[in-house]
């Protein structure tokens, strides 16, 4: 027997192909309350195997995310209202998560966000590069410390070129405070 469980909505047929869904994977033996979310989010992905959940407390692994639409935002913040009695951490959110999170209140409120990716371009090579960052040692030094120490010192490890942030300090980390 496996130690995962999977659940994958399929979207249907798009311009000849079919696009994935949402993948949701349960770990069954170690740590059951961890849910890893990947794929795409959107009208019928279905947030029921971790609503049902018998957790007090899930863990929800979104490093796999990398898209969502407003349709999914509101399926999404529906099950988080299913979910008003447990303890709901997020880890590993990509920045179209954590721009939706941002947004839209609901995705955030009673809400641990662990960790974040923050993303970032060289002005060299090009290449984009997702950074992987705790809250904690963001809340540690403080937003704006960590902007200016930590964000805009960022060089590439690639060809050493400088890093820029790809996206508007001023509101993506609008959900630490």
């Amino acid at each position: 027997m496996s130690d995962l469980k999977d659940w994958i909505y399929r979207r249907d047929v798009y311009f000849g192909s079919i696009m994935p869904g949402l993948k949701i994977q349960q770990l069954q033996k170690d740590h059951p309350e961890i849910f890893t979310l990947s794929g795409f989010i959107d009208d019928l992905a279905d947030f029921n195997p971790i609503t049902s959940s018998p957790f007090d407390k899930v863990i929800l692994d979104l490093g796999g995310v990398h898209e969502i639409n407003s349709y999914g935002v509101k399926i999404w913040s529906q099950g988080l209202v299913q979910m008003k009695l447990k303890k709901v951490i997020y880890r590993n959110c990509q920045s179209p998560i954590i721009r939706q999170i941002n947004v839209v209140i609901n995705l955030r409120k009673n809400i641990e966000i662990e960790s974040f990716y923050i993303p970032f371009e060289c002005t060299s090579c090009l290449i984009d590069k997702d950074v992987l960052c705790q809250s904690s040692d963001v809340l540690k030094l403080g937003v704006q410390r960590f902007i200016e120490e930590v964000v805009h010192r960022f060089n590439c490890s690639r060809c050493d070129g400088t890093m820029d942030f790809m996206d508007d300090e001023t509101s993506y980390f609008k959900f630490l405070g």
